[in-house]
């Protein structure tokens, strides 16, 4: 009777691992926390002036880097690479050598339709508008903005490679753990009849 019951436990117990590690490999892995790099995609401005280049944002600290962006065509060749301000719905962009007294310098302001994240994927730039758009700074530390008007958004996104989730090494190793478990003991079941 003894063996009886512990078989029967040890039965309980692999079944409630199997159910675990089949649980853990369908659980979604958490996001990547890596700052993604988005890439300016088919942006131009009313004026028939261009953008292109790219920047990082990490969604978890709300903070950018590696900002390379340049503006070329209809008076408006610019460079910028630092990132003013904003979070996951503007960006405001400022090229560093102008500083520290911004004042007269360009800025490129861009407004997301989305917020970006840290999954990746395409987020469309508010267009025809003064939140996207170049402007002038008209202060030391371009909290005042002049002019824009003739340098909106008239196309363009952010794109970003789509992160995929993937499953932790030890979650697969569970499962393969959990369905060795239970077939040892379907084996030794099947080998005491």
């Amino acid at each position: 009777m003894k063996s009886f019951v512990q078989s029967q436990l040890i039965a309980w117990i692999c079944g409630i691992a199997g159910l675990f590690a089949f649980w853990l490999v369908l659980a979604p892995a958490p996001a990547s926390a890596v700052p993604l790099l988005w890439t300016l995609n088919d942006v131009t401005f009313n004026n028939g002036g261009t953008a292109s280049g790219s920047f990082r944002f990490d969604a978890d600290t709300a903070s950018y880097s590696d900002v390379a962006v340049t503006t070329s065509g209809a008076g408006i060749d610019a460079s910028f690479d630092l990132a003013a301000g904003g979070n996951a719905e503007f960006l405001s962009l400022l090229n560093a050598a102008d500083g520290p007294d911004f004042a007269g310098a360009p800025t490129l302001r861009l407004a997301f339709l989305d917020l970006l994240t840290n999954l990746g994927g395409e987020v469309g730039l508010e267009l025809n508008s003064f939140s996207s758009a170049i402007a002038g700074c008209g202060n030391a530390d371009c909290s005042l903005l002049i002019g824009g008007v003739d340098f909106q958004l008239a196309s363009g996104s952010v794109i970003s490679e789509a992160v995929t989730q993937v499953s932790e090494p030890g979650t697969l190793s569970m499962l393969v753990l959990g369905l060795g478990v239970l077939g040892f003991k379907r084996r030794r079941e099947a080998s005491r009849r």
